[in-house]
């Protein structure tokens, strides 16, 4: 299971949200049978990507192995990695698009008003449901049947190709 998380302003994500985010993540993967790849795509300061992640995935107790992979600056290794995940629950619009280009189903969290107009925008235009875009005010308790959803409607609708100009 794919998990990219940011903390920025502009997403409106703080330390508590990304716990609460983690903590479902962790919950799903266990369930699922699956560990957790957190990809690192961005060092901005004052929070690198990195770090944030190996300081969720250290959090105690975990029931899912997760790894951080610090992609560094390969876009194609973090492309690559998505294409071979079950799923994926990503803070950037960037790691959900290389994982729905592989027909993987994938949920973007947003938290503010510009995340989510991304979010939705890219929805529309793939042609997925609304349980691809997670808002943290609705909590994060359904990942995995949110997850089921756009996996089903991905299977209905094919791959990106046809959605790739307008995205």
């Amino acid at each position: 299971l794919v998990a990219h998380a940011r903390r920025a302003d502009y997403l409106g994500t703080n330390d508590n949200r990304l716990r609460a985010w983690a903590d479902a993540v962790d919950a799903l993967a266990a369930e699922r049978g699956a560990a957790v790849v957190g990809l690192a795509i961005n060092h901005q300061s004052p929070h690198p990507e990195s770090e944030t992640l190996a300081s969720l995935a250290s959090a105690a107790p975990r029931q899912a192995q997760w790894h951080v992979l610090d992609c560094g600056t390969s876009p194609g290794l973090a492309a690559a990695v998505a294409r071979r995940a079950d799923g994926a629950v990503v803070h950037s619009y960037h790691a959900a698009l290389f994982a729905l280009q592989a027909a993987v189903p994938t949920l973007l969290v947003v938290g503010t008003q510009y995340s989510e107009m991304k979010a939705t925008g890219l929805a529309r235009y793939a042609g997925l449901p609304d349980d691809f875009v997670v808002r943290p005010r609705e909590g994060f308790a359904n990942l995995g049947q949110r997850l089921d959803t756009v996996a089903a409607s991905l299977a209905e609708n094919g791959n990106l190709a046809d959605a790739a100009p307008r995205i």
